[in-house]
């Protein structure tokens, strides 16, 4: 049984061209616009956008045939179907990339967040196929084939995830208008602590970098698929893909033009020996046949036309790579203008952003000093009341002082009066009429107070059964007045205070209430 091979590959990509943004030579990351739009080619179709590709396997005919899949938004992936956009493709990388966390400690040891870098890489692209001699060119594979590499091809799609996480994967493409088939996948490498890092998610060693395709070459021999486990290319690192493709095709040009030029040097040498036979016989038998003459001049002619048709081959490879020159320049520059209008985008909806942030925190300000409003006219309406109760609860104890002194003083006269006069029966009268007199305060005052436990009563309920942020401003005034009666209640004022004083100056002892205290 034959053993074969397994292509798998990845590269990282930023928003931003990044050899462009730190100068060439020193990173050749491209951005990742481009890339979707020549992996999700299908899509862009639907929604009427059509590109010219300068690779030539592509046959525009058989693009509808590419499958594209995309997120469910519940860990899975779904159909592409109308209405998806790369764009939403790309709102869904930097939803991903909003995610990361990134920290920066300082001189003094604290750790700060920090932004995203402008040219980190927000994406990977990887590259997943089958050996070309094991699936065959596309339009010569049946039904059943096909089935057959879409299932291995998927077997591989699901390593992938299981290695870099299902969550970050944002788009899978199935392609099936190019000469063997093959599957672009790409996903956002989000650790599990939320950090971009990179490639590091396959694997930061050349251990790793072996040890994913071995486990990948594992997965597909489960699947019936007999992948060899020779290095193929061993000691060459990993490329992106443009450089693979790139030299693929140099190669394939380089073997195509030495094929021809080994048939021609081969024709040439028989042409060669032929000739150097015919020269042969004709100095041994130079005036033997005038014959000769013509046929030595003739595998010449041959000669010399077949070099032409040499140089004239060599001319046409020299076009084509002129031509393929031109067409790269070209590409480049509407990558270019893509990427500025991309830029061009961005930036107006960050001022749109900003503004709108702006209007935010203008509208908190205002609604923060019309609450701070709100709050100090509360505060001076309960002030206001309260200094109205004391007011209020001063004229009372004024006047209950003047009712107590006119009440009692003249009691007070007469019975002083009665005992400097030596009359016992007077002292008695005046200690029954002042007894009389506070019985009468006591029961006026157990009235009352009988009302105001009962009000307190109902008012206590209201008040636990209200949450205390949805009180009225009646509530409020309720509450302080509430909580002047209880003072009332618990402190004795002067009408107490006196009378409590005379009973004992006169004997009498207090007696208590039927619901009230002891006065």
């Amino acid at each position: 049984m034959s053993q074969w091979s397994t292509s798998y590959r990845w590269e990282s990509r930023a928003r931003v061209d990044v050899d462009k943004a730190r100068g060439k030579g020193r990173d050749k990351r491209p951005a990742i616009g481009p890339m979707l739009s020549h992996a999700l080619r299908s899509v862009e179709r639907r929604e009427g956008i059509e590109h010219v590709h300068s690779n030539e396997r592509i046959d525009d005919a058989r693009t509808d045939d590419n499958v594209v899949w995309l997120p469910d938004g519940a860990g899975g992936l779904r159909l592409a179907g109308p209405g998806d956009s790369i764009a939403a493709v790309e709102d869904w990388i930097e939803e991903r990339v909003g995610l990361a966390v990134h920290t920066k400690t300082m001189k003094d040891g604290t750790v700060k967040p920090v932004a995203v870098r402008k040219d980190a890489t927000v994406c990977l692209e990887v590259i997943l196929q089958l050996d070309p001699e094991y699936t065959g060119k596309v339009v010569d594979m049946t039904a059943e084939q096909k089935a057959d590499v879409r299932e291995k091809l998927h077997a591989m799609v699901r390593e992938v995830q299981r290695v870099t996480g299902a969550d970050n994967t944002v788009a899978v493409a199935e392609h099936w208008d190019e000469d063997h088939p093959h599957i672009h996948m790409f996903l956002v490498p989000l650790s599990e602590d939320f950090k971009l890092v990179g490639a590091r998610i396959m694997g930061e060693s050349k251990q790793a970098y072996a040890a994913r395709h071995d486990e990948m070459r594992t997965v597909l021999l489960a699947e019936g698929y007999d992948a060899t486990f020779e290095r193929v290319d061993a000691g060459r690192g990993h490329e992106p893909v443009r450089v693979f493709k790139a030299r693929r095709d140099r190669e394939k040009a380089e073997r195509e033009l030495a094929d021809r030029n080994a048939a021609e040097k081969a024709r040439l040498h028989f042409d060669r020996q032929e000739l150097e036979a015919a020269r042969e016989e004709l100095a041994e038998a130079v005036r033997e046949n005038a014959e000769h003459e013509d046929r030595v001049d003739h595998k010449g002619v041959i000669v010399d036309q077949r070099e032409k048709e040499v140089s004239a081959a060599w001319g046409q490879i020299n076009a084509k790579s002129a031509e393929l020159d031109r067409d790269r320049e070209q590409v480049n520059a509407d990558q270019q203008a893509a990427t500025q209008a991309l830029a061009e985008a961005k930036t107006a909806r960050e001022d749109a952003q900003a503004t709108l942030a702006r209007q935010q925190a203008a509208e908190a300000a205002l609604r923060a000093r019309l609450a701070e409003e709100e709050e100090q006219a509360r505060r001076d309406a309960d002030d206001r009341v309260a200094e109205y109760e004391r007011r209020q609860m001063a004229a009372v104890d004024e006047r209950v002082d003047v009712e107590v002194a006119r009440t009692v003083a003249p009691l007070r006269a007469e019975a002083e009066a009665a005992k400097k006069a030596g009359f016992e029966e007077g002292l008695e009268l005046a200690r029954a009429a002042l007894k009389g007199k506070l019985d009468e305060m006591q029961a006026r005052y157990a009235v009352k107070y009988t009302d105001l436990a009962e009000w307190q009563k109902n008012i206590t309920a209201l008040f636990k059964s209200t949450p205390r942020d949805k009180w009225s401003p009646g509530m409020q005034m309720g509450w302080k007045k509430f909580r002047t009666a209880e003072e009332a209640r618990t402190h004795p004022t002067a009408v107490e205070a006196f009378t409590r004083g005379a009973a004992s100056r006169l004997g009498t002892p207090p007696r208590p209430g039927s619901e009230g205290p002891d006065y």
